[in-house]
């Protein structure tokens, strides 16, 4: 009996002594498996063997047990890495939305942001200036004002083709407020108007301030001080109008001084001279020809100047068309990656063709072929990332020039396709009904953006 007894004791013991293993081994299988360090090691083996597919799965487990904020930033960088390697965009900017949530004050994450949101808007999201304006100055809040004068350089781009718009940050963030209000107000976005004229013309000041002989910021100021005067104009103070244009023009005459040796100060500042003209008559724009033909002199390797020289002649009208033809195909010659020349190019060929009287068939053939030519450039390849839009409106342009001119081959009894320009013909339709559709998503995906912001 005493036996029975201590048996069933025994039997108890065991019991509580497995159930005891047991929740320690539950245990310390959970702690294992809540532990980031075994996913990041699995991580970096990864990397090293160059798989970042299973690398992006193992940083990810990491990340959502990791409590340490440094710890989460070191993981979320690295992973931003892995999708800038794989053009996962989207991700990219998920991770530099988090980088910024746990340390605002993160300059590199910050500048890289609002980079990507500069190259969107120049593409023509619109959209995205009121994102640029809101980043930039939560940036001009947080910052510490030692690092805000501190040179762009210290911190990497995304973007390695980038021009810089200004050696430092400081200048870089109020050039950026104060264009991004500009461009705002220029495409009617906004309805309290003086005091955001105030407002740009005030930043790009301050941005001028820092870096007097800065092209880029003197160009923005100038357009933003000509911009308030025409403003002014409607009102009906013409003489505002008068003393902004002469005030603009004197903004731009001044960079020429600074910055005898850069072209982009002399064709900003005929630019300019070109809308004023314009406006008087075309007597008084055909005045400026020496001018022009002055820039491509001082410099007669520059691709902008003959551009712009093009422009200055299709202004002028039908006679001047040949001169503008060989002044594109000059700028065409000096740069035959630059898409926009190339875009002129082929439209100037084809004006050239139409006002022989359809003589020229050199003219038309010669804007085909370099239409077709600038659809090869890597500017009017499908691409992701911020570049994606811009890309896509290069290509579509490319495209509608293209098919009106393969239509009039084929109504041409004499003119027949080849297969490629068959193909892309077809292409053509079909990028045409996917660019609405893109153009909503890019949108909305800025939309989305700006809700979270305010």
């Amino acid at each position: 009996m005493a036996r029975k007894k201590l048996n069933k004791k025994l039997a108890i013991f065991g019991l509580l002594a497995l159930a005891v293993f047991v929740l320690g081994a539950m245990f310390l299988i959970l702690h294992l498996s809540r532990d980031p360090d075994k996913f990041i090691k699995d991580a970096e083996k990864s990397l090293q063997a160059g798989d970042y597919e299973n690398a992006t799965e193992s940083y990810r487990k990491a990340l959502a047990r990791v409590r340490k904020d440094s710890i989460k930033l070191e993981i979320l960088f690295k992973l931003t890495d892995i999708y800038q390697k794989a053009d996962d965009w989207r991700n990219v900017m998920l991770c530099w939305e988090t980088i910024v949530s746990i340390e605002p004050t993160n300059v590199e994450v910050r500048l890289q942001r609002l980079r990507y949101y500069y190259i969107l808007a120049n593409s023509g999201l619109g959209a995205s200036w009121q994102v640029i304006e809101t980043q930039a100055t939560e940036f001009l809040d947080l910052i510490d004002k030692n690092i805000l004068s501190e040179n762009l350089s210290k911190w990497k781009s995304f973007d390695i083709n980038e021009k810089p718009l200004a050696q430092r940050l400081d200048c870089y963030l109020y050039l950026l407020r104060g264009r991004a209000i500009y461009e705002r107000i220029q495409a009617g976005q906004e309805t309290a108007m003086e005091t955001l004229y105030s407002k740009a013309v005030e930043d790009l000041q301050k941005a001028r301030e820092i870096e007097p002989n800065n092209i880029n910021v003197s160009w923005y100021l100038a357009q933003a001080v000509l911009l308030r005067g025409d403003r002014q104009a409607l009102r009906g103070n013409t003489q505002e109008q008068e003393k902004a244009m002469s005030e603009a023009q004197a903004i731009l005459e001044q960079t020429v001084r600074d910055a005898q040796d850069d072209v982009k100060a002399y064709t900003n500042l005929l630019s300019l001279k070109l809308v004023i003209a314009d406006r008087k008559g075309v007597e008084e724009v055909s005045k400026l020809e020496p001018e022009f033909l002055g820039v491509t002199q001082k410099f007669g390797s520059s691709a902008e100047a003959f551009a712009r020289l093009s422009e200055f002649y299709l202004l002028l009208g039908p006679k001047y068309i040949s001169k503008a033809a060989e002044a594109v195909e000059k700028a065409i010659t000096l740069d035959k990656q630059n898409i926009l020349y190339l875009s002129a190019g082929a439209t100037i060929y084809y004006y050239k063709y139409a006002l022989d009287g359809r003589q020229s068939q050199e003219f038309f053939n010669k804007s085909v072929e370099t239409a077709e030519y600038a659809l090869k450039l890597p500017d009017a390849q499908e691409t992701t990332g911020p570049r994606r839009w811009a890309n896509l409106k290069n290509r579509l342009t490319l495209y509608e020039f293209l098919v009106s001119r393969y239509f009039e081959q084929i109504h041409d009894p004499k003119g027949s396709l080849s297969e490629s320009q068959k193909a892309q013909l077809a292409q053509a339709g079909l990028l045409i009904q996917a660019a609405d559709a893109n153009l909503k998503k890019d949108t909305t995906s800025i939309e989305f953006q700006k809700a979270k912001i305010e």
